[in-house]
């Protein structure tokens, strides 16, 4: 319960207790916030202070209340989003709730059994997996979309942002290999190609410029998620023969990987993006293009020495010091040079 402009307003949390290939959601171990924002369209919540208590209210989404108190919440296509809630409501939530006609429901990625979920609520926000929105309260409806006399239709929908995005929290989660959601990220040009022979055929390039959403281009935190991402966005154009799309998705992948590689020194992600970005540079031609995949791939070299050295390029990046045309030499000598920038460490990387 939270009091807006002087008036009640109920809110429902809802997430998992822990994310593993046993737990339901978004597909096999997957998020119900992916399934929430990607698929069905919930907006991301950027604070838990910006709850969006003036936007309109969702009716495509219902909670529900049982006689026994039980909530229940179904989503836009008219299945059980989440079911069978028995929940400790705080006084007044039901009439709350019935009063107004909607409730605010909140969608975490995982929301663990704990003494302050509004905590953790928190922090899944600053890691911009919570998404939230007005909803209404009371008993789903069900309505026809087709004409009161028309002949019944079929719709099949592609949904390719939902798709890769479960396949990354699937690699992140360990759930699934890098290349076994690459193969899996390849399959949806198969799926549209198979679509295409049924209904009228969408476009290669438009469902993979569905792919590049403006709130993926910062990982806000989320390094290894967006890393994986962008890798399976290269696989989709490539499949789909989007050449300009693949190299655009190749660059954000390098970028991507600079701050993983810094971060823990990982050999096999670095590995992986040096192969895709020495593709990427035997491909460009563009003077400007060239420039920037360079420096990627000179920086994802240098990342390999850790986050201190990688902290220091992101400062003289914009002031054009005597560490950054060093840095900037060394680092494009090693490039030419083809010399192994690894570490021995005492993790044997």
């Amino acid at each position: 319960m939270v009091e807006v402009d002087g008036v009640w307003r109920a809110g429902l949390a809802v997430g998992l207790t822990g994310i593993s290939p046993f737990t339901v959601g978004d597909g096999t171990g997957g998020s119900l916030f992916t399934r929430a924002n990607s698929w069905l369209g919930l907006p991301v919540l950027l604070s838990m202070n910006e709850l969006p208590f003036s936007h309109p209210v969702d009716h495509k989404w219902c909670v529900t209340q049982a006689d026994g108190g039980v909530l229940s919440v179904f989503s836009p296509d008219g299945a059980y989003f989440v079911h069978d809630l028995r929940l400790e409501e705080p006084p007044g939530w039901r009439e709350t709730a019935i009063a107004s006609g909607s409730v605010m429901l909140v969608v975490s990625h995982v929301l663990p059994a704990m003494d302050d979920p509004i905590g953790a609520l928190d922090f899944e926000t600053r890691q911009g997996m919570v998404c939230a929105g007005s909803v209404r309260f009371g008993e789903p409806t069900y309505e026809s979309r087709d004409d009161e006399d028309g002949p019944p239709t079929v719709r099949f929908f592609i949904d390719p942002v939902g798709t890769l995005m479960e396949l990354a929290h699937h690699v992140c989660d360990r759930i699934l290999s890098l290349s076994q959601a690459k193969q899996q990220a390849r399959e949806l040009e198969q799926t549209r190609q198979a679509l295409a022979e049924h209904a009228d055929q969408v476009p290669a390039e438009t469902m993979v410029e569905l792919l590049f959403r403006d709130e993926f281009h910062d990982h806000r935190g989320l390094v290894e998620l967006m890393y994986v991402y962008w890798r399976l966005v290269a696989e989709v154009a490539d499949a789909c023969g989007a050449e300009a799309a693949w190299r655009d998705a190749a660059l954000r992948t390098v970028e991507s990987a600079v701050d993983l590689v810094a971060a823990r020194c990982d050999r096999a992600v670095f590995e992986e993006t040096d192969a895709v970005v020495s593709r990427l540079i035997d491909k460009l031609s563009d003077p400007a293009e060239l420039e920037a995949g360079l420096l990627a791939a000179a920086r994802l070299r240098m990342a390999t020495r850790g986050a201190e050295d990688l902290a220091a390029d992101h400062y003289a990046r914009g002031i054009r010091t005597v560490w950054s045309a060093r840095l900037e030499a060394d680092l494009y000598r090693t490039w030419f040079t083809d010399a192994d920038p690894s570490r021995p460490s005492p993790t044997g990387w």
